[in-house]
Order: C-alpha cells, then structure tokens, then sequence
C-alpha cells in the first residue's frame, strides 16, 4: 500500500509531503531496499519540472517513506476533466513536462509511468502555470551502484496500461522511448479529449496499443505535420520513436502551438507562462 500524507517539517519550517510504503502490502520488504536506492537517485534530481524528494527513511523492515516537496495545485488529469485546453496553454505545458523529462533521462531515471495523474499543475509565484512531473515510485535507474528498477524485476508489467508502451506491456526492458510514447499519448489526448487506443475491455485496450494505429486525421483533422510526430511518438517498436525528449521537444511543441481547434470544440481560457526553450 502507498499513501501520501501532508505533514510539517519542524526543522526547516516547510510543509511537505509524505510518500509511505508498506512492505506487507506490497508483498516484498526488498522492494523497500530497492526503493531507498532509487530514492537517492531520485534526491540527485533537482529541476524546476521535476518533484523535489528531500529525504528517504525505514522504519525498521516494515515500512519505507518519501518526503516530497508539496505541490498545491491539480493534475492534468483534472484539467483535462474540466474541458479542451487551448493548444497555446498545451504547449507551454508539454514544453514544461518535456524539460522535465529530459532533466531525468540525463540523470539516467526513466519514469515509466507518465500519465496525467502524474503531471501537477500548480499557480506559480509570478502567476504563471508551472508544471511537475512526480511519483517515480516505478522508475527504472541507470545510475551507477542503483537497481534496474524500484518496485518490481524483469518480467513484471507495472504502470497504467493506457499509457504503456507496447515494449513496456509486454514485460520487457523499456528505456527513455518508452517515457516517449508517454508522452505523445497525453498530448493526443489533452488535444482530442480521448486516448489514441481503442477498445471497451482491457483486452481489447491491449490489443489496440500493440496492434492498431490511431485514427490521426479523424482525431485532429488538417494537421498533418502534428499526425507525423504522433506517430512517431507512438510507434510500435521503440527503435521508430524519437532518441530522446529533446528531439520530439523541439518537434512536437510548435506544432502543439499552431494547431487549430476545429469549431465545434470551445476552449477554456487559461493563464500561461511563455515556452522555455
């Protein structure tokens, strides 16, 4: 079981928040080992678009904690839940989410479960939107001396299957280009107001992310050069995606920005911060 709790750090006058991990839940005290590894990795990571871990803590065998800068804001997922986002506010975010991204590849961390849970949105102090990446509590670590992964082995599929990579469905090794196709998922998704994969079971789901090709032109009618780079993003093998977050960045964020909302969607106003380049 994982649960996140508000708290108050007493020595340095901050609110924080607590990531707590039980090993009876979880089934494996090793995975709490395992956890403080990439817990380390993680503290190495210090990026404004990126969730700050400050501490890491066991009690005993039993239990492992996190604690976390707290962010007070959303989720992308709930602002998807509220209606369209104007592509100009998208693209600031995705620019944000991407820095993010490429900030953690550099440090050898692949998230392997971005998703618009995991993506907060909180009003900056220039009153701006900033946006963070957090729970990389199955994060894969290349780093020296860390584990191949936090929670689980090899062969183990863990993540949120809507927005797995076909490689990472199927229990195989996954690296930065599976963050890749993460990523093109939610940009197709904050822009259509669905997911790119068909299917009303979780059979179904599968077989579509491993097998079908998103309906682009239906989706997001006259934006060809979109559809290209979503394709690319949410190729079959990873070999056909984009090398790095850098390269989709620089590809897929002007295009966000230029994309034009047919008429019988509506978007909501939103405040947003210039693109970081």
């Amino acid at each position: 079981m994982v649960a996140v709790y508000e708290a108050a750090d007493l020595r340095l006058k901050r609110r924080v928040a607590i990531k707590l991990v039980l090993a009876s839940k979880i089934g494996d005290p090793g995975a709490l080992r395992r956890l403080g590894r990439e817990a380390r990795a993680l503290a190495r990571l210090s990026h404004p678009n990126i969730v700050a871990t400050y501490d890491f803590g066991m009690i005993e065998s039993e239990a492992a904690y996190l604690v976390m800068e707290l962010v007070s804001g959303t989720t992308l997922r709930a602002e998807i839940r509220q209606g369209n986002i104007p592509p100009s506010v998208a693209a600031d975010w995705f620019n944000q989410l991407l820095e993010g991204v490429k900030a953690a590849h550099a440090a050898g961390v692949v998230h392997r479960d971005l998703k618009p849970e995991n993506v907060l949105t909180s009003l900056a102090a220039d009153g701006k939107i900033q946006v963070k990446i957090a729970d990389f509590g199955i994060a894969k670590s290349s780093l020296p001396g860390s584990e191949s992964t936090s929670l689980t082995e090899p062969g183990i599929v863990v993540g949120s299957f809507h927005y797995m990579s076909p490689e990472q469905l199927c229990g195989q090794t996954v690296d930065e280009r599976s963050d890749i196709f993460s990523v093109g998922v939610m940009v197709f998704e904050v822009l259509t107001g669905q997911i790119p994969f068909k299917g009303k079971t979780y059979t179904e789901r599968i077989i579509s992310i491993l097998h079908e090709s998103p309906q682009f032109e239906l989706a997001l009618p006259g934006a060809g050069a979109l559809h290209a780079v979503l394709k690319k993003c949410l190729a079959k093998a990873a070999a056909e995606r984009y090398a790095s977050a850098a390269q989709l960045q620089t590809e897929i964020v002007p295009l966000i920005a230029s994309y034009r909302v047919p008429d019988a969607q509506n978007p909501r106003h939103r405040a947003s911060s210039s693109p970081q380049q």
